[in-house]
């Protein structure tokens, strides 16, 4: 189980209150935790206990991260992982597995970051701050690259005053 850490303050330092976390694991107990815990750190923490409900949920909200069981009833982490992918490429997913995994299962996932059980309560505050970071370089990279696009139509499309 995760084991407490004497400065968890400094854990938090980059988190954003107002970033929107869902969590899924079908262990009532982790779930409950994970909620209890998340709350001192951000304001808006969904939980739940399946993938079909967790799916159902990123459909009517947008989430900056989503930590989820690997292993979920009826739902493998891969398969969820590319669910959720195809709604929407860009937010980052960590999984959580008690599985003994090799580097090339783990990449198969296509998950953007693995917590491995038993984890520290270190080892989740580390996942849980890679993937908002995570979001953040895309967030700066999509804004780069529209900017990178306008840039190139007008090259290839002049104003007037551009032509001038």
């Amino acid at each position: 189980m995760l084991k407490p850490r004497k400065n968890v303050q400094l854990l938090h330092a980059h988190y954003d209150r107002e970033s929107r976390i869902l969590i899924v694991d079908n262990d009532e107990i982790i779930a409950k935790f994970f909620k209890i815990h998340l709350n001192k750190f951000f304001s808006k923490v969904f939980v739940t206990s399946s993938a079909k409900d967790a799916i159902e949920m990123f459909r009517k909200e947008a989430f900056d991260l989503i930590i989820s069981e690997s292993n979920l009833p009826r739902v493998s982490g891969h398969h969820f992982v590319r669910r959720i992918r195809k709604m929407d490429a860009k937010v980052p997913i960590i999984l959580m597995t008690g599985l003994n995994l090799d580097q090339g299962q783990s990449e198969s996932l296509e998950a953007d970051g693995l917590l491995r059980k038993p984890f520290t309560i270190e080892d989740f505050h580390d996942c849980l701050r890679q993937g908002l970071l995570e979001k953040d370089r895309f967030a700066k990279f999509s804004w780069l690259h529209e900017e990178d696009t306008e840039d190139r139509s007008k090259k290839k499309h002049p104003t007037k005053r551009n032509a001038a």
